[in-house]
């Protein structure tokens, strides 16, 4: 196969191949997510995703990939790039969003990742407020 700089637009899910700027090839990686539907000021409705996890050290890189189908909704994966060079020792919490516009009706969003497919309930803003309190 031809080798492909791995970005956001990047193939999807385990199309992925290295290019030789990389060290280690991109890996399945695996969160917890949520899926939020928030009201954005002259844009309309968006469904923003957030994975949150951990790391063993510090150093990785991690990133969404969105599939490349027109299904609707949109399907994602997770993926990560170990460390290259020295990293830090202890467990290293990260953060990644990533979203699409709201186009009709979404009850859930799937995201594949080192666990497998991961159907993941999309709420409004202000449900998802009421269940942090």
């Amino acid at each position: 196969p031809k080798t492909r700089a791995v970005t956001k637009d990047g193939p999807f899910p385990r199309e992925i191949v290295a290019n030789g700027l990389q060290s280690s090839p991109p890996e399945l990686c695996s969160a917890q997510y949520t899926a939020t539907i928030v009201p954005v000021p002259d844009a309309g409705d968006e469904v923003f995703i957030q994975a949150s996890g951990v790391h063993p050290t510090s150093g990785y890189e991690v990133f969404f990939q969105r599939s490349p189908t027109d299904a609707y909704p949109p399907e994602f994966s997770l993926w990560h790039v170990k460390p290259s060079g020295p990293a830090l020792d202890v467990i290293t919490p990260f953060s990644k969003f990533t979203g699409f516009k709201l186009r009709g009706a979404v009850k859930e969003v799937t995201i594949a990742d080192a666990n497998g497919r991961n159907k993941v309930k999309v709420e409004r803003i202000g449900n998802a407020i009421k269940m942090c309190k």
